[in-house]
């Protein structure tokens, strides 16, 4: 259907496409509840080392609840790889220690996001990734989620301009 993403256009996304469309979608939604997309922050080479940050929002207050971005202090780590447990541990810790972009997060209360296209979960395998990264963290100030192909493509069908981008590339 012409308008409408599904999930294998999103695997079919290159590295730096996917994270554009992310920050795409991260703005669009801070728009959506009237909240400046001058908070998401992002750039540099997809390929450079970004400390486990490739999209930040980082806003003073967000008032949003049931929504992708609903915490105002969210990073978020994408990857165009399926992020297995044992991916998610490689990805978070550094000799086995929380990355500090991560742990920064728990003063604000905030939260860590990681996006995964190339991954197709149930809710066993989706509730195995996040009891992980829980586990990495290890602390209640850092609220946690996991964003699959699926979930990036019903994120993506909420709005018609990103929906015809994807249908672009």
């Amino acid at each position: 259907m012409l308008l409408e993403v599904s999930k294998e256009q999103i695997k079919a996304l290159k590295d730096y496409e996917l994270r554009d469309l992310v920050v795409k979608l991260s703005e669009a939604t801070l728009k959506k509840n009237n909240i400046s997309n001058k908070v998401v922050l992002h750039g540099g080479n997809q390929d450079s080392k970004d400390g486990g940050v490739d999209v930040r929002v980082s806003a003073s207050k967000v008032n949003i609840v049931n929504d992708y971005i609903d915490n105002a202090n969210t990073v978020i780590q994408v990857k165009v790889p399926n992020m297995t447990s044992g991916e998610i541990k490689k990805e978070m810790l550094t000799d086995g220690k929380l990355r500090k972009s991560i742990e920064d997060l728990s003063t604000l209360n905030g939260k860590y996001i990681i996006v995964s296209s190339g991954s197709d979960v149930s809710d066993m395998e989706y509730q195995k990734r996040i009891t992980t990264m829980k586990e990495c963290i290890n602390n209640e100030n850092i609220d946690v989620d996991y964003f699959d192909s699926q979930r990036i493509a019903s994120w993506a069908n909420e709005y018609l301009g990103i929906i015809a981008w994807i249908h672009e590339k």
